[in-house]
């Protein structure tokens, strides 16, 4: 079986690495056990994730041991639930348009919270995740499982593994260039992707913040709406609703991690998880239209307001 592909990863050179497209690049590192990582050099960085790939390719094997995935999404929700309980103090809107859900980003431990909520609240829909790149070569033997169960992750270089790069190789710029252009490609390869995943109304989760931290707002400047606030939802809502014809809603979702809690998947430990109200599509786009960058700060207050009262 695929999901059960052992972690061998495969190190090219720098000058193969160089001539893939972007979609092989993608394949590669998602199907062939490419490490773009350890191709690089930035082992360290695989290195720190290889304890949590090996929680999350256990937990995944376990779930999905069937073909039916009904089956395997009810026997996730309950397993999940147990090692990763949470409270949901508001429920997740009805609705038959696209879903997108953004939340702040503490820890790891969210991910598996939200993915339990969100099958619970709409079950008959494919999910759509942006990963960061040390945890997705992790996961990637078991990727083939979490597609065939509706589950659908893309790589991502987030800001702080985007530094850690850049440190290691301050004094390499070729290595330094080819970080830059692997991070272009890959959010170019979510942007194309999410558009596929909402012309099937998925819902697609991810943290606006592209990384986790401890706070919604970085700082009194942000919070003020005067700081400069990546326009991760802008991008996002523009190229879902491209067309007159489509449709979104963007849930707010407010976490409330536990008072002892760590950066990572905080197992056995309770979240509350709080949905805020959403933004419906005639609001995203008079938000976003033109060169307008309000809707991420807007999105980001909404959490903010619940999350620091």
């Amino acid at each position: 079986m695929e999901g059960n592909r052992k972690l061998k990863k495969t190190v090219i050179g720098k000058t193969e690495l160089r001539e893939l497209s972007r979609q092989d690049l993608i394949d590669s590192v998602s199907y062939r056990n490419v490490s773009l990582l350890l191709s690089l050099g930035a082992d360290s960085l695989y290195q720190e994730m290889v304890p949590i790939g090996k929680i999350c390719r256990f937990l995944v094997k376990r779930i999905c041991r069937t073909s039916d995935v009904k089956r395997n999404r009810k026997r996730a929700i309950a397993f999940l639930r147990f090692v990763a309980p949470s409270v949901l103090l508001e429920d997740f809107p009805e609705s038959e348009k696209t879903v997108v859900i953004g939340f702040n980003h503490p820890s790891l431990g969210e991910i598996f919270r939200l993915m339990y909520l969100g099958l619970e609240a709409y079950p008959d829909r494919d999910f759509f995740f942006p990963v960061n790149i040390p945890w997705f070569e992790n996961l990637s033997p078991v990727i083939p499982l979490l597609e065939a169960n509706g589950v659908y992750l893309t790589p991502m270089i987030t800001p702080s593994t985007q530094k850690k790069l850049e440190k290691q190789f301050e004094d390499d710029e070729d290595a330094l260039e080819m970080v830059k252009h692997y991070k272009s490609a890959f959010e170019r390869e979510y942007m194309i992707a999410s558009k596929s995943m909402a012309e099937r109304k998925a819902v697609i989760v991810v943290a606006p913040s592209a990384t986790r931290q401890a706070t919604v707002f970085l700082n009194e400047e942000e919070k003020r709406g005067e700081g400069h606030i990546h326009p991760t939802m802008t991008l996002l809502a523009r190229s879902i609703l491209r067309s007159d014809e489509s449709e979104a809603v963007f849930v707010p979702v407010v976490v409330f991690e536990p008072e002892d809690n760590n950066r990572k998947l905080n197992l056995f430990k309770p979240y509350r998880i709080e949905p805020c109200k959403p933004f419906e599509t005639e609001e995203i786009k008079e938000l976003t239209e033109g060169r307008k960058r309000d809707f991420d700060y807007q999105f980001l207050l909404r959490i903010d307001e619940k999350y620091t009262k």
